[in-house]
């Protein structure tokens, strides 16, 4: 999808499955889950409203676990990988 950069904050603009794939990511925590929840339902996609700071820290926190889990014994990306590597796409466009 795409991401969009205001004064307040950043609009990101994900699938419906990037989005369930963040509202179920374990491993963020404390202000990066919560911002994974605060979005807008549109018909076929999300917005997530960030603070900048957050959406640093939300692309930094996605990249740890990339590495963490997102490669298999080829160093082909994993399905989860492959995840991963598309929301890092659309939080380095904004």
């Amino acid at each position: 999808m795409n991401a969009v950069t205001s004064r307040a904050g950043v609009v990101v603009g994900l699938s419906v499955e990037q989005s369930e794939y963040l509202k179920d990511a374990s491993f963020l925590r404390g202000e990066l889950r919560a911002a994974a929840t605060n979005e807008a339902k549109l018909e076929r996609c999300v917005r997530l409203f960030l603070d900048r700071k957050i959406a640093d820290e939300l692309a930094s926190a996605l990249t740890e676990r990339l590495a963490e889990v997102g490669f298999d014994s080829q160093y082909s990306l994993t399905p989860e990988g492959v995840m991963i590597d598309s929301l890092i796409e659309v939080l380095a466009k904004r």
